[in-house]
């Protein structure tokens, strides 16, 4: 492929595109066209970025700076860039030789460069091109793109990851909101990885904190950092019972069924500790419940809709501030508290199916923790059937997958309408979200009243 590009040193107006319509070289012609149909070109403060068109899901930004070529935020070589984007590598490259002016006015989203820039870079890519195919393969494989320079300022990138390279100092705050931060160079701020890791080479220096929030900080001997170093992991450990009894659909069966009896032992165990901790907001959110049960339902809904993107643009406020950065370690002991909110909202839940039991059949024991648990019964009870039929295997199994969704749908609506009392009742702290501590209205008491004791005339029962 090797074009012969002649060039003379000459007005810029002579080479690159004017509005007067003059006439252009034809090969950066061809170059601008070839790359414009294929990505959609945007300024940098220090050169462009190549944003593909279509058909590349894998590939979704290529920056080019001084001297620089990288492929969604990575720094790659020449054999690399070839390997990801195939033939645009030609075109790409040759972008590269360009300074990032020249590459502006190429584009039409610049002012011209000085003559003897533009002279000086064209000459570079007549050079270039009448070289053999083969040789500008090997100059590609042998470009390279770490660049040791200050970067500037702040680096925040999110929904990806962020790598500062050996010899690169960063004078402002790294952070990534779901990625990871690699730094084998300088970063005279914070570091911080939301929903990613942190990887501190052996040339890393950090003069400010290091934080990993759901990940881990990966440490090498003589990585340097100056500030506290802060890993907040969350999560739960996976229980695999069927594990423990080996292979095969009945010990799976069985694993299932201890499971569902485990899970409703402890939570039983944990709405009778909540009702005991918190008994009268508890109270509150089944007054609530008895009450309002579709509006709590709706309450409870909206509120799971929104929850993860508030969660995700908090995140992202924290980390983007230095003074919120260090309030990223409340975020987990934030989370803990409203699952224990929501803990409480089921109890409530619970405790109103148990009282709506005992007056259907008459019971009178007049014991909140018997309410709890009977309510807690009836929610769990479909699950229960569809774990003990799921031991038996065979064409059981289909009719225990149908009981376990409908066992599940029950229980995601119970836990859904606890949540909206939750919110309905500040949390518990009002029986309606205004003003007041009194139930608006006349409500019919949750627990029938006590009969009179028989009167006869002469005032003897």
């Amino acid at each position: 492929m090797g074009l012969t590009l002649a060039f003379t040193p000459g007005p810029i107006e002579a080479q690159v595109p004017a509005d007067t319509g003059a006439q252009e070289a034809p090969s950066l012609g061809e170059l601008r066209d070839r790359i414009d149909a294929r990505y959609q070109v945007l300024p940098l403060q220090s050169g462009i970025v190549l944003m593909p068109k279509y058909g590349r899901t894998t590939i979704q930004s290529i920056e080019l700076g001084d001297g620089t070529i990288a492929v969604n935020g990575e720094p790659v070589t020449g054999a690399e860039l070839r390997e990801r984007v195939g033939e645009d590598a030609d075109d790409i490259t040759r972008l590269s030789y360009m300074d990032s002016a020249s590459r502006r006015v190429l584009f039409g989203i610049g002012a011209p460069p000085p003559p003897d820039t533009m002279a000086a870079d064209t000459t570079g890519l007549a050079v270039a091109d009448t070289a053999g195919e083969d040789e500008e393969d090997d100059e590609f494989a042998d470009i390279d793109v770490d660049v040791d320079a200050d970067s500037g300022g702040d680096q925040v990138r999110i929904g990806g990851s962020v790598h500062i390279r050996p010899g690169e100092v960063v004078d402002g705050d790294v952070v990534a909101v779901g990625g990871s931060v690699e730094v084998d160079g300088t970063v005279h701020g914070d570091v911080v990885a939301v929903g990613g890791t942190v990887e501190l080479g052996p040339e890393a220096v950090v003069d400010g904190e290091v934080t990993a929030v759901g990940g881990v900080i990966d440490r090498a001997p003589g990585a340097v950092i100056h500030g506290a170093v802060n890993e907040v992991a969350f999560g739960a450990p996976s229980m695999h019972f069927a594990r423990w009894y080996g292979p095969g659909p009945f010990f799976e069966g069985v694993g299932g069924l201890i499971a569902t009896l485990v899970f409703l032992f402890v939570l039983g165990l944990l709405s009778c500790l909540a009702y005991l901790l918190a008994r009268r907001p508890i109270e509150r959110m089944e007054y609530r419940v008895a009450t309002s049960p579709w509006k709590s339902a709706l309450v409870g809904l909206v509120a799971q809709l929104l929850f993860l993107p508030a969660l995700v643009l908090t995140c992202v406020i924290l980390a983007v501030s230095i003074i919120g950065i260090p309030l990223l370690l409340l975020v987990p002991f934030a989370l803990l508290a409203i699952m224990i909110g929501i803990l409480f909202g089921f109890a409530a839940v619970a405790k109103h199916v148990g009282h709506s039991a005992e007056r259907r059949f008459g019971w009178d024991h007049r014991n909140p923790y018997v309410s709890i648990l009977v309510g807690l019964g009836i929610i769990m009870l479909i699950s229960f059937f569809g774990s003990a039929l799921g031991v038996g295997g065979g064409p059981l199994g289909i009719f225990a997958t149908i009981l376990t969704v409908i066992g599940f749908v029950i229980q995601y609506i119970a836990w859904t309408v606890g949540f909206g009392a939750l919110l309905l009742t500040r949390f518990g702290t009002r029986y309606r979200w205004g003003n007041g501590d009194t139930p608006e209205g006349a409500a019919a008491p949750l627990v029938p009243a006590p009969a009179p004791e028989p009167w006869t005339a002469g005032g003897e029962s």
